[in-house]
């Protein structure tokens, strides 16, 4: 063991955060490269037309940028389920923790690869990946704190950028989203080379949205009271999310 903690989860969530520098760098690379998700996320949000390109973009064709690093996450998901006993987890909210990893993970290699076969929703798919910018943070918020360096400027200094990470980018970034859904809801598509019974599925994009809002609120107040010297917070004792919950702001 190393520090308390097995060889096997270090190894995982070092891994992990090799994963997510990756993926989240690239992704958002390519969202800045992208017209219809520049329009659709920062010049002209809640636009229709601009709406309508993040279900298919008949001009710029296929978000090569998607099919390029949607299979590199679908991969470290299956590995992640094939490490499923290095996962650090305990107690009844650690068995439901893990229940809800692994249908996310599911569903995601699932509907993932279909959304970049047929062409449909793929950019909400890099939209997802690169969500794992506030990820970067939180692994090494874990690395630190197992590593006995829960006092340190750099440890603090991760949670303020986990924190303001997690606010930008997946609670504001999801304003866009959700105002294209209502422009474009990806549930009533008809597009040519989509099967009929695959746009009501494609609901569970807002999914994301809400757990996200939901565990932002207790990022937000677990760091606020540590900023403010209120002491150790519930999240975690001053690291942000609580231990059994990191896995799952992991998640997109």
């Amino acid at each position: 063991k190393i520090h308390g903690v097995r060889r096997g989860t270090v190894a995982l969530k070092l891994a992990m955060l090799c994963h997510h520098i990756f993926i989240s760098t690239l992704s958002i690379i390519a969202i800045l490269e992208d017209d219809a998700l520049v329009r659709a996320l920062f010049t002209e949000p809640g636009n229709a037309d601009a709406a309508k390109d993040l279900l298919r973009d008949a001009r710029q064709g296929r978000s090569m940028s998607a099919e390029a690093l949607t299979p590199v996450t679908t991969g470290y998901m299956v590995a992640d389920l094939i490490l499923l006993s290095q996962w650090e987890l305990s107690g009844q909210s650690g068995t439901m923790e893990a229940a809800l990893m692994v249908l996310h993970h599911i569903l995601s290699l699932i509907s993932w690869p279909c959304a970049v076969t047929w062409d449909y929703c793929s950019r909400y798919v890099l939209i997802l990946l690169s969500y794992e910018l506030s990820s970067i943070f939180l692994s090494t918020i874990w690395l630190l704190s197992n590593s006995g360096r829960k006092t340190g400027c750099l440890y603090f200094v991760s949670g303020l950028l986990f924190t303001g990470s997690f606010v930008l980018v997946r609670m504001v970034g999801a304003l866009p989203q959700l105002a294209a859904f209502w422009q474009a809801p990806p549930w009533r598509a008809d597009l040519e080379g989509v099967p009929s019974w695959a746009p009501p599925w494609s609901a569970f994009l807002v999914i994301p949205h809400f757990l996200n809002l939901m565990w932002g609120v207790k990022v937000v107040k677990g760091f606020a009271k540590v900023a403010c010297g209120g002491g150790k917070s519930d999240a975690g004792k001053g690291d942000g999310p609580p231990p059994d919950r990191t896995r799952l702001l992991e998640a997109n």
